[in-house]
């Protein structure tokens, strides 16, 4: 789930630290320009997974440029995690439209690591990229030097199960009125996460229900993780509204599926 969101975030972001470097090592010449960026899924291991990114690029110089064997680096850190490098082992610069392709390794054990900072945070990550790196240009070897770039990627993965739309549930012959159900993070390390939510139950019957276990699921991007449950006997008053509250402890390194 966690790779699928940030497969668009960080690639874009490669890109503009490539340009630029590129931009500080020719000089005379103009930047090329962004036309398109696409990306797809590499090779994936137990150990790393890459991003490929295709980028189509549009040389507005009169001739084209060739980096042919000249590598450049992009180190990227997400809230100060190091996830790895995107990495272009050789350039040339035709004039006019141009494809070029940027791969990113992403060394998998991290990821829960910084999952357990992005929570902390309040679903927010900002990502670092340095690039680097040197090419050889008419006869002379310049070194490509470059600003950081910083980006923040912020989300909101439990709204889509927040509501205040009433439901109706039956127990038997009895029904009950879930008012409202809310979900937040309570915490995280790099080895799980726990998610509490809080049901406001409305009972019309004249009677107190008794309810032993009220338990949940949820599914994130279509990985679904441990159910949660209440603790203990909770009665529903008669009549009246009963709020209920729900925990659920999510193993981090299941959320990278």
């Amino acid at each position: 789930m966690l790779k699928n969101m940030l497969l668009g975030g960080i690639a874009l972001f490669l890109l503009v630290g490539v340009l630029i470097g590129v931009a500080f090592a020719i000089g005379i010449f103009k930047a090329p320009e962004l036309v398109d960026v696409t990306n797809k899924w590499g090779d994936v291991s137990q150990e790393s997974t890459q991003i490929v990114t295709s980028i189509t690029l549009d040389n507005p110089n009169p001739i084209g440029i060739s980096l042919g064997g000249v590598g450049l680096e992009v180190d990227i850190d997400l809230n100060g995690v190091d996830f790895g490098k995107g990495v272009v082992d050789s350039i040339d610069l035709p004039k006019g439209l141009f494809t070029t392709e940027l791969i990113t390794t992403i060394d998998n054990s991290v990821i829960p690591q910084w999952w357990s900072t992005h929570v902390s945070a309040g679903e927010t990550t900002t990502v670092r990229i340095v690039p680097k790196g040197a090419v050889s240009l008419f006869g002379k070897r310049l070194v490509i030097g470059a600003p950081s770039i910083t980006r923040t990627i912020n989300t909101d993965l439990l709204s889509t199960i927040n509501s205040v739309e009433p439901q109706e549930l039956s127990l038997g012959p009895i029904s009950i009125t879930i008012k409202s159900q809310l979900f937040g993070w309570a915490g995280a390390s790099d080895d799980q996460t726990t998610i509490k939510g809080v049901l406001i139950i409305h009972n019309p019957n004249v009677i107190p229900i008794p309810v032993t276990k009220l338990g949940f699921t949820l599914t994130m991007n279509g990985v679904e993780v441990p159910e949660g449950a209440t603790d203990g006997l909770t009665i529903l008053s008669p009549r009246g509204d009963t709020t209920i509250s729900l925990q659920a402890l999510i193993e981090s390194g299941k959320l990278v599926e």
